[in-house]
């Protein structure tokens, strides 16, 4: 059974929350065969505990492990929006920014899935982009141009 439903968050002091109605914790109770046998069930005792085993922070090395280990269950829930033209999957290289602008996080967590380069290379890179103010380049497959290799871009860089 699947559940959409909004997550609403602050990345930066780390709160994040689901406002579920009473629809949606019936739902969950069911799923989950939370019925009361025995002790009595609170459910927000149970999302607490949840909320719990959630981690505070992951390290852009992790989150890059994270999103390759569940990117085709991710794109299934319909969020490939989360990348900027999903349809272009091919790294060309890097590209020096304009004053004034930054690397947009959609472009760059493309690396993340797209490239066979280990996590600590690609979070590497990703580092030396933004203190550079730099973003990458991509392309859609069909096109002739020969990818682009983390580990040189990343001594370029440097």
């Amino acid at each position: 059974m699947t559940f959409r439903y909004k997550l609403y968050g602050n990345h930066i002091k780390g709160d994040f929350y689901i406002y579920i109605d009473e629809s949606l914790r019936a739902k969950l109770i069911n799923e989950l065969i939370l019925t009361n046998i025995g002790n009595p069930f609170s459910f927000e005792d149970f999302l607490i505990q949840l909320n719990n085993k959630i981690p505070n922070k992951l390290s852009l090395e992790e989150k890059i492990k994270k999103l390759r280990d569940n990117w085709n269950d991710l794109r299934t829930y319909g969020l490939a929006d989360m990348l900027d033209e999903s349809e272009k999957t091919i790294l060309i290289g890097e590209k020096r920014l304009p004053e004034g602008q930054k690397p947009r996080e959609k472009t760059l967590r493309k690396l993340y899935l797209y490239t066979n380069g280990a996590p600590i290379d690609v979070a590497a890179l990703i580092v030396l982009l933004k203190k550079a103010n730099m973003t990458v380049s991509w392309t859609s497959p069909n096109s002739r141009i020969t990818p682009a290799s983390i580990r040189n871009m990343i001594n370029k860089i440097k």
